[in-house]
């Protein structure tokens, strides 16, 4: 498959396939859309399917999935590890659900996605038992990609958190803050609910703050060997 070069900022190939992810238009990208780093997690969400005929596009490290949930088209992709990973991924599809790859315009008229992320996480909280449910409301990033996505928001709360960040060493690295739908957020609430789930519950479910940091050892204050006090000569 040969590359369009018309775009070098925006590559995409013949049949407006995004670089890394391998889909296009042809694929037909679900509105609804889970994201899992694990690609082997990937397909342990496909075992809720309707059934196992679904569609599998792997290129690169990537792999997604698609195939419906009661009748609901609905993609997983295994997106790997790390934020940075993360960020190619939204942008493609960004770019698969906004952008006409056959007339080369971007589109007036767009519905937005449902893009919900199935992760694992720690807490500070001693009460949190492993096994419980987080949903995010708010989630910081802290690693540099605040620096090339500038957020703007007009939330309260989101302005508070930037505030209290930058009274941290951590404000040299620009943390970012965003916030989930809320729309999306009390979809969740209601699915937690109806499989008999309670809130601030021991293993029921929590609506909070999340943080993704750019590792998983130092930058979530894990201290392995002698690597805490390497002395280069």
């Amino acid at each position: 498959m040969k590359n369009q070069i018309d775009n070098p900022e925006m590559v995409l190939t013949d049949e407006g396939k995004v670089y890394h992810l391998g889909i296009g238009p042809n694929d037909n990208l679900p509105k609804n859309i889970f994201l899992v780093e694990d690609p082997y997690r990937a397909f342990l969400v496909t075992k809720c399917f309707d059934n196992e005929d679904f569609t599998i596009i792997q290129n690169r490290e990537f792999v997604t999935l698609i195939g419906n949930y009661q009748n609901l088209p609905i993609a997983v992709i295994g997106t790997g590890i790390g934020p940075d990973n993360i960020e190619i991924v939204a942008n493609e599809l960004h770019i698969l659900n906004e952008y006409d790859s056959i007339q080369k315009i971007w589109k007036k008229d767009v519905q937005p996605l449902n893009i919900i992320r199935l992760g694992t996480s720690g807490s500070f909280h001693q009460d949190i038992r492993a096994g419980s449910l987080a949903i995010s409301v708010f989630a910081i990033g802290l690693d540099n990609l605040g620096h090339y996505y500038p957020l703007q928001s007009d939330n309260h709360y989101i302005d508070v958190i930037k505030w209290q960040l930058k009274r941290t060493p951590l404000s040299a690295i620009n943390p970012y803050v965003s916030r989930a739908t809320p729309q999306i957020v009390s979809a969740l609430i209601q699915g937690c609910r109806k499989i008999g789930l309670k809130e601030n519950y021991p293993e029921g479910f929590y609506l909070g703050v999340t943080a993704s940091a750019p590792g998983f050892y130092a930058p979530q204050g894990r201290k392995i060997g002698r690597l805490d006090s390497i002395v280069f000569p």
